[in-house]
């Protein structure tokens, strides 16, 4: 099983702050930005299309949060991962950008597992 490192997720203390950051600093593009009720979430990409995912929340603490782990072949990860015997701390779970799960590392750093729709 391949897993390739797509995005790390941050939780902003600043939005805008955090967005002129990637942006105006680091070269980044903002590709998505996503606003409900609860918050919102606003996708970076580098141009060698790794990403940063920042997360404008008060329900989280500010800091840096998760890294996201793309595969190619989403039930052969979780297979993978339940044959060496990963505990999940998020389950299995379909969402409107495609379907993800979550470990932890020994650090307890959450490693989401992702395939993203096409």
């Amino acid at each position: 099983m391949k897993y390739k490192l797509k995005l790390a997720t941050i939780i902003a203390g600043d939005i805008d702050e955090s967005i002129s950051f990637y942006r105006d600093i680091l070269g980044f593009e903002m590709v998505e930005r996503f606003y409900n009720e609860t918050g919102g979430l606003v996708l970076m990409q580098s141009p060698d299309g790794a990403a940063v995912e920042l997360i404008d929340s008060k329900s989280f603490e500010t800091g840096f949060w998760s890294i996201g782990m793309e595969v190619d072949d989403f039930e052969e990860a979780i297979e993978d991962l339940r044959a060496k015997e990963c505990s999940f701390i998020w389950e299995p779970a379909t969402l409107p950008l495609g379907k993800l799960a979550a470990i932890e590392d020994p650090n307890g750093v959450k490693v989401v597992v992702l395939k993203m729709n096409e």
